[in-house]
């Protein structure tokens, strides 16, 4: 199904990299109604996010009593979902603190506890999360182009999914802000020993962009290097806390059309975890 990945053009980078920061703080109002009224999970995946394409919209996982906060990156907006409530709270203009209490207020509209309302203790976020910085909007083009880059990965992994035994939930994690899943390669006694991680990340420490990224792990240290994938603009990346694959952005969108874009992509996938699976010595577990 090709025609659904969505075309990509070439963005200002830091525009768009201070947009995803934006959204990044943004959605962890999100992960807060997970990390407060939903039984803690020993993988943190109740506090992890959904992908909704068609609305393009991160969707937070549904309390027990039916109350759920989404936020449409388009129109800039939260959505609070409840059996006898909704609303939409557009947070453009105020400060982080004054969005913090107006959800507060409205999950005590749905009957949750409102001092439960706070953040995680599992994970922190990359850089500071002031109360009293006002929330700017960015601008629409760089809103959409998120969105439809989240809803490419999220069409890529549901395919891999589709294909790899034992792969994961599709989510998006609250910490890195990365959309992601894992694929497990070999596992004993219910317990995952090897996997490769598979996902599209913001910008981080290995690349000033988001990037596609192929990660490997393994319950052992394992010596040797992964080995450049042949003909490809993959970046290898060996490093203690990183062994795998990236493409970025940029070699994606060189590529003109979503056909060659699709193509470039699911090449990557494809041949990255196919080199994974080498270096690991293990055979493929197809569904």
């Amino acid at each position: 199904m090709t025609d659904e990945w969505r075309t990509l053009k070439v963005v200002h980078s830091e525009s768009l990299n201070k947009t995803i920061v934006t959204l990044h703080k943004l959605s962890q109002y999100l992960s807060w109604v997970g990390s407060s009224y939903i039984e803690k999970a020993d993988d943190f995946s109740h506090t992890n996010l959904g992908w909704d394409a068609i609305n393009s919209s991160l969707i937070g996982r549904w309390t027990s009593d039916g109350v759920r906060i989404s936020f449409n990156f388009q129109e800039f907006s939260y959505k609070l979902e409840a059996p006898w409530h909704y609303s939409i709270i557009l947070p453009e203009d105020q400060t982080f603190g004054e969005v913090e209490e107006l959800l507060r207020h409205l999950l005590i509209a749905c009957g949750l506890t409102g001092s439960h309302f706070q953040p995680s203790d599992d994970y922190q976020l990359p850089y500071e999360f002031d109360s009293d910085e006002e929330v700017e909007r960015p601008k629409s083009k760089y809103l959409s182009y998120w969105a439809d880059c989240r809803s490419n990965a999220d069409l890529m992994l549901h395919k891999l999914a589709a294909e790899y035994a034992g792969s994961s939930e599709v989510r998006v994690w609250p910490h890195h802000f990365d959309s992601g899943m894992v694929i497990p390669i070999e596992v004993k006694n219910d317990k995952t020993l090897k996997s490769i991680g598979v996902g599209l990340s913001i910008a981080d420490g290995l690349s000033n962009e988001p990037y596609f990224y192929l990660n490997y792990f393994s319950k052992n240290d394992e010596k040797g290097s992964l080995v450049d994938l042949e003909d490809s603009d993959a970046r290898t990346i060996n490093k203690k806390h990183f062994k795998g694959y990236i493409l970025p952005l940029s070699m994606i969108v060189s590529y003109t059309g979503s056909q060659a874009q699709y193509d470039i992509t699911m090449d990557f996938l494809n041949r990255g975890i196919d080199g994974i699976m080498s270096y690991s010595g293990l055979t493929k577990q197809m569904v």
